[in-house]
């Protein structure tokens, strides 16, 4: 079967998803924040950390902290495989999958990393309301982008229809965190 064939390859990426959110984590304790709960979602994991606008933690680096253990991963993983051996033959995809991972997550979609930060600046410079909208409606072009891209895909490859699925979950998240930005203009 050619899931089996695989099987380390899907290891390695949730593995790298795993130091990944981990990373966020640790920043969050370290600024004292409490973790809700970590999940498994379509495109991932997804660690939930309470929001408490009366404490002093910077959201950017709890949101910063999961590529960048994504790259301290990719040049660790280079360094050993250039300058002293390769450990094991998958050892350039796990280098290849926690780049992609990184350079993933800082797309500017919400609610990657990369979105959560384009998001904080939107707030700080337009409002919460306009901020967090500006911020959607970004998520939904770069969706609806990923769609095309992923017809395109799965056209040419016939069998992979993940960016269509990653496009799916977005739009999903976008419509869900809808009903969250209308119930903070009730207030």
């Amino acid at each position: 079967m050619y899931y089996n064939d695989h099987l380390i390859e899907y290891l390695l990426i949730f593995f790298s998803m795993v130091i990944h959110e981990a990373a966020h984590i640790a920043a969050a304790v370290i600024q004292k924040r409490i973790l809700v709960s970590v999940g498994i979602t379509a495109i991932g994991l997804n660690a939930v950390i309470e929001e408490n606008p009366d404490m002093e933690a910077n959201r950017f680096l709890i949101n910063i902290s999961g590529p960048i253990a994504n790259i301290l991963m990719f040049f660790s993983c280079i360094i050993i495989d250039t300058y002293y051996f390769s450990i094991w033959d998958n050892m350039r995809f796990f280098i290849y999958a926690n780049i992609c991972l990184a350079v993933f997550n800082m797309l500017p979609i919400l609610p990657l990393d990369g979105g959560r930060i384009f998001r904080d600046i939107l707030v700080s410079k337009m409002g919460l309301l306009r901020g967090s909208k500006y911020a959607r409606r970004m998520s939904v072009g770069f969706a609806a982008v990923l769609l095309v891209l992923g017809f395109f895909q799965y056209l040419v490859s016939k069998y992979n229809f993940s960016l269509i699925l990653i496009a799916g979950y977005i739009l999903y998240f976008q419509k869900s965190n809808r009903a969250e930005e209308t119930l903070m203009n009730i207030k």
